[in-house]
């Protein structure tokens, strides 16, 4: 597996995908059609024109500063200690399937990934957090990873989850995304459009 260095913030984030355009783990749910927030039109516009800086918000804000609360809740639970990966890791057969992980478990050497939700945990998890986590082993060569979630509904609670690599669903992701990216990246040539906003 291949690496670089990550961007340090979100301005050198946007010059690393212009320069270097690629699947990451975020966007496997939109490709595969499983996402409730981006279609495939999305990504490929994203990959093809170019990512365009988004507004930050309250929950952007959120979500990147509760991060190393939710890294110490989990090492306090857990046991476990946990780095920051700081890398963009690269397939060793397709350099435009990439990953960014949250952070790294120390010893075991597997993934974590943070997520932030308003919603009450009901256990399972959304398809689109299911291919991310599935892309992110795929890319990092591992067996299972770790999953937490910080729950702000009512009930305040950190909830984590191991998931373990599926192989089959990862064989599948992996012809989609290889199929996207020679059939419609490379040609330019937009994919079906599944909603109105796609073809607006």
């Amino acid at each position: 597996m291949k690496y670089r260095n990550a961007p340090i913030d979100y301005k050198e984030w946007l010059i690393d995908r212009a320069e270097n355009p690629s699947i990451g783990a975020s966007q496997s749910g939109a490709v595969l059609g499983l996402s409730k927030w981006a279609t495939p039109y999305d990504v490929w516009h994203e990959l093809v024109h170019g990512f365009q800086a988004k507004e930050d918000n309250l929950t952007f804000r959120l979500g990147r500063e509760l991060e190393p609360i939710i890294r110490a809740l989990f090492m306090e639970e857990t046991g476990l200690k946990v780095v920051n990966d700081n890398k963009i890791r690269i397939s060793n057969l397709y350099p435009y399937i990439t990953t960014n992980v949250d952070g790294m478990v120390v010893g075991e050497k597997v993934p974590i990934e943070y997520k932030t939700t308003a919603m009450e945990w009901d256990g399972e998890i959304p398809d689109q957090y299911f291919a991310q986590l599935q892309h992110q082993m795929y890319v990092t060569n591992t067996k299972y990873c770790y999953f937490a979630i910080l729950s702000l509904g009512f009930k305040k609670e950190l909830i984590i989850q191991r998931y373990e690599r599926d192989d089959i669903f990862i064989d599948n992701m992996v012809k989609e995304l290889v199929n996207f990216w020679e059939n419609y990246v490379v040609k330019k040539t937009p994919p079906p459009l599944v909603t109105l906003g796609d073809a607006r």
